[in-house]
């Protein structure tokens, strides 16, 4: 199982099943596609859920530090 301090199970594999609570198929322009129309629920989500919904500008400052790991990794499942 992965996991982190606001979600303990993030992932898990039984047998040949895999179940995961992130995307791993993120690419920065997902991201961007999905910041032009955030909704409404975003600015409140952020505030009510600090420690698992990111503002914007921090979504975007992860994505760019991580995007290489997060794209071998997802090619290492998917090639599974």
């Amino acid at each position: 199982m992965v996991g982190s301090p606001t979600c303990a199970h993030q992932a898990r594999a039984l047998r040949q099943q895999l179940g995961m609570q992130f995307h791993i198929e993120i690419t920065p322009a997902k991201i961007q596609e999905w910041l032009e129309e955030p909704g409404q629920a975003c600015p409140v989500n952020v505030l009510l859920y600090r420690n698992s919904v990111q503002y914007p500008p921090s979504m975007n400052a992860a994505t760019a530090l991580h995007q290489s790991r997060s794209k071998a990794t997802a090619e290492h499942i998917y090639g599974a």
